[in-house]
Order: C-alpha cells, then structure tokens, then sequence
C-alpha cells in the first residue's frame, strides 16, 4: 500500500474507533448521571436528582425503568411535569396503575381534567372491568358539570 493508502486506511480506523470511544464515553456519562440522581433522590434532594435525570436524557433518551424514576423524581418537584412523564411511561408501559393513579391525582391536583378523562379512559380500554378508571372518569366528568356522561361512567364503573 502506498504512503497516501496507509495514510487514509489509518485515518479511517482513527475515525471509525471515535465513533466507539464516543458512544462508550456518552454511556458512561449517562451511568454516571443517572447513578448521581440516584444518590440525590436517596438523600432527599428531590431538584438535585431533577437535574442529574434531566442532564442524562440529553446524553440519551431513557429506557421505561429511567422514565418510571424520573416520573416519581417529578411528583416532588413539579406536578405538571410530572403528568407528563406519566403519560411517557403509560406509553411504553401501560399497565402500570400505581404510574396511572398518580398521574391521575396530580392532574386533579393541577386541574388538568383533559388529562384525567384521558389517563383514566386510557385505563378504562385497558382493564374494562375495573371500576377505578371508570369511577375517576366519572368523578372528573361531574366536576365539569357533565352529569349525564359523569352517570353512564358510573354506571360502568358498577357492572
């Protein structure tokens, strides 16, 4: 091979081996970020632990078991949010009625009523024969005035 072939087959190698470094560096980042929100949240510093998740999701999206983390990081800090990462983790993992419950409670909590009938109607497809979904769809239906619907909600909440 000629000096310029050597040249250019070395430069492909260091190029194609940056790309492994990076990646196995961003990785270990995230483990590092995600163990430090860890530390923070076993110490009570739920905003401390907010910002360790919040710098790893910018090195990588998080997996259903970091999302699950986040959301209950997030029930301490911010309620909104926290709906959200709710939905997030319903998302990839909807059989997770403890996430849906709570979700359900801090959108009541934050008078996001679009985002109860949504949770629990979401709930109530899922598992059609347990009367919680159907009861909190119910419950948010009669808070807006919508009686009739509040009663047929109610009304499958019971069969």
């Amino acid at each position: 091979m000629t000096t310029p072939g050597r040249v250019l087959a070395m430069a492909m190698a260091l190029l194609c081996s940056g790309g492994v470094l990076l990646r196995a560096q961003s990785s270990d980042r995230f483990d590092a970020l995600i163990g430090l929100a860890r530390v923070k949240r076993d110490a009570g510093d739920p905003a401390g632990a907010r910002r360790y998740f919040e710098q790893a999701r910018e090195v990588r999206r998080f997996g259903p078991a970091e999302q699950t983390e986040y959301f209950w990081t997030l029930t301490s800090t911010d309620t909104v949010a926290a709906v959200r990462a709710g939905i997030d983790v319903l998302d990839r993992s909807p059989g997770d009625d403890t996430v849906r419950e709570r979700s359900i409670m801090l959108a009541i909590a934050t008078g996001n009523e679009p985002a109860v009938q949504m949770l629990a109607g979401a709930g109530t497809k899922r598992e059609p024969g347990r009367s919680l979904w159907h009861r909190r769809l119910a419950e948010s239906l009669a808070r807006l005035g919508r009686h009739r619907e509040s009663a047929r909600a109610y009304a499958a909440a019971v069969r």
